[in-house]
């Protein structure tokens, strides 16, 4: 994710939720920073891995990379959700669905019946050129 676009985010998710303030333990240590709640909780979301393998990278708990992400998802969710979020309108889905056809896929397949090993079907499906055996 480019800077322009992750600092903003980051700033945002800072000020709404008090959980990724940096603070210190009665020690005087500080615990762990807004950079790694935030980076243990974007790359369980961007590469689908699970709280544990953030240690090796973010140097985050498994317990706490869980809770980052808690709380990441619900500030993401609080902070961009009326924006973001929101269920489309008549007006833009139509837009998008000619969009679309202008680009060659409409937005259903066509009307098709056909049997394969037995068995009737009568629902089309896309195939891409180069992803299914001859």
């Amino acid at each position: 994710m480019c800077r322009p676009l992750y600092l903003p985010i980051l700033n945002a998710i800072e000020a709404h939720d008090p959980y990724f303030v940096q603070k210190q333990d009665a020690a005087h240590i500080l615990e762990l920073s807004l950079l790694q709640k935030m980076t243990s909780a974007m790359r369980i979301l961007s590469y689908g891995v699970t709280a544990d393998v953030v240690n090796d990278y973010v140097h985050i708990g498994e317990s706490t990379a869980i809770e980052s992400l808690q709380h990441f998802c619900n500030s993401i969710i609080e902070i961009f959700g009326p924006e973001y979020l929101r269920s489309p309108t008549t007006t833009k889905i139509a837009r998008l669905l000619a969009i679309g056809e202008v680009r060659v896929f409409p937005g259903k397949a066509p009307p098709v019946h056909y049997t394969i090993n037995g068995y009737t079907y009568n629902m089309g499906y896309y195939l891409d050129d180069g992803i299914y055996p001859q």
